[in-house]
């Protein structure tokens, strides 16, 4: 309890928001409760964290979180500020592979609530990578299922965690990168090692 916690968020328009709550000591990420829920406004996970016992250091939300809505005007940031939940960080806009590998590089040293987080475990076993019929092969984004929204909220929590951005100063220097665009000349610049030190997969080839 005297640890502060983040809250990794997938935003859902017309299907479910998803929140992973995940504590840290030294190396260790600890995924302590999850959350996911349709059909409600902002106002009723803001209630959601409130009711919960934790301190929160970050929210990480995904790229889009800034972008405004055509009803109010506002981004969704600004609404969550206005509801006291901050502070925020956006994660980068990256391709689906390389938040993939986020979180391959984080997984082994999360530890997740077996209970409380069961409903996105079974959510992050169950995404697939979307088949391709006309090439028959697996296509490099996740199938969107019923299970989208836990893995993606996980993956924004990867990418926008703080260890992954303080692993890219090189690149930041030789490329001005910028972690709002994150261009195609740092994601080269970045390779693909993590892909080739682990066999797992966040969203499991189907056999």
């Amino acid at each position: 309890p005297q640890l502060g916690a983040e809250t990794w968020w997938d935003l859902g328009m017309d299907d479910m928001t998803a929140i992973w709550f995940v504590q840290r000591l030294n190396r260790e990420i600890r995924v302590i409760d999850y959350l996911e829920h349709s059909g409600e406004g902002l106002e009723f996970y803001a209630k959601e964290l409130r009711d919960r016992p934790y301190v929160y250091d970050m929210c990480v939300l995904p790229h889009d979180a800034a972008v405004r809505e055509l009803g109010s005007g506002k981004s969704r940031i600004e609404s969550l500020t206005a509801l006291k939940i901050r502070p925020i960080r956006v994660a980068p806009k990256l391709p689906p592979i390389d938040g993939i590998n986020a979180v391959r590089m984080i997984l082994p040293r999360c530890y997740f609530d077996a209970i409380k987080c069961s409903r996105g475990l079974a959510a992050m076993t169950e995404s697939r990578k979307e088949w391709d019929d006309d090439r028959m092969v697996f296509a490099q984004t996740p199938a969107h299922t019923w299970a989208s929204n836990a893995a993606d909220a996980f993956r924004t929590g990867a990418v926008g965690s703080r260890e992954i951005r303080t692993q890219v100063p090189q690149v930041q220097a030789e490329t001005a990168f910028d972690p709002m665009t994150y261009d195609t000349a740092a994601r080269q610049a970045r390779g693909r090692e993590v892909e080739a030190e682990t066999e797992f997969d966040a969203f499991g080839d189907q056999e």
